[in-house]
């Protein structure tokens, strides 16, 4: 069975924890969490280390003589959903992206 990636998004990490624990899934910042009720093993990551995206401005500043760039957050809370073929439906509204590689122009 194929696997896929999933991206969700939801407006803060308390909704994001409700809406796990709603299918029976856990939201463990200092582990992986496995388990899909023992049928399918299923790990959930925060996005980019936070579960917040940031998108290059386009301008820099000057840091330490070096131009860095300017980022912004994108709004929500982001998660990254590994090692099911579908997510139960009750998760299905907080797709951003389905077995995408890297992410869309503006989540």
């Amino acid at each position: 069975m194929a696997q896929k990636s999933f991206l969700l998004r939801f407006e803060s990490r308390l909704a994001a924890r409700s809406a796990l624990e709603g299918v029976g899934l856990v939201l463990d910042t200092e582990e992986d969490q496995d388990g899909f009720e023992d049928v399918q093993p299923v790990t959930v990551h925060l996005a980019f280390g936070d579960g917040i995206v940031r998108r290059e401005t386009g301008e820099t500043a000057s840091f330490e003589g070096e131009a860095m760039p300017i980022t912004r957050t994108a709004p929500g809370f982001h998660l990254l959903v590994y090692g099911t073929d579908k997510l139960p439906p009750a998760l299905m509204d907080y797709v951003v992206v389905e077995g995408a590689q890297s992410l869309p122009s503006d989540p």
